[in-house]
């Protein structure tokens, strides 16, 4: 069946529209909005009667859907001065990740280098051991490990992520 104007009619509702080309993305905000508020309303058999045509009274000339662009530029300020305060939240939540992040990150390489610089005092002892030098004095055997894990978490922090050489 196809769609025929006098078995069907059409009507032109009174709704508010932009007089302008970038309230859009307003408009559907405020609409939304009324829709939202209209949400819990019961529409009943009773609304869609001659004493209501259509809906018009339950829905366009509602309360909610009575606005006009005057409203339309207050919610536009007041959704610039809502994302300006949200987004300084933002910015500072994104640099404690970042902080954290870098911290984190730190903490592997100093964990990497503390265990190359162990590895490397490890086979140091072993290498003497084999060719039958003199053992050093439990302080000195400290000493050196310190100094060996010194110089490795130095050259670690030293060299820019990713691209570190042991």
């Amino acid at each position: 069946m196809s769609y025929m104007y006098f078995t069907f009619p059409v009507t032109q509702l009174s709704v508010p529209y932009q007089d302008n080309s970038w309230d859009c993305g307003v408009f559907v905000c405020r609409y939304a909005y009324a829709l939202y508020v209209k949400r819990e309303e019961r529409i009943t058999y009773r609304d869609l009667g001659e004493s209501r045509p259509y809906l018009h009274g339950v829905i366009t000339d509602s309360v909610e859907f009575n606005f006009n662009m005057a409203d339309i530029r207050r919610l536009r300020e007041e959704m610039k001065t809502l994302i300006r305060r949200l987004s300084v939240s933002y910015v500072a939540m994104k640099k404690r990740e970042e902080k954290a992040r870098k911290e984190r990150k730190m903490k592997k390489i100093k964990i990497a280098a503390e265990s190359v610089a162990a590895h490397n005092f490890q086979g140091q002892r072993e290498k003497r051991d084999k060719t039958g030098d003199v053992e050093e004095s439990v302080g000195e055997k400290e000493k050196v490990e310190k100094s060996e894990k010194g110089e490795v978490v130095e050259r670690f922090e030293n060299v820019s992520a990713g691209s570190f050489l042991v």
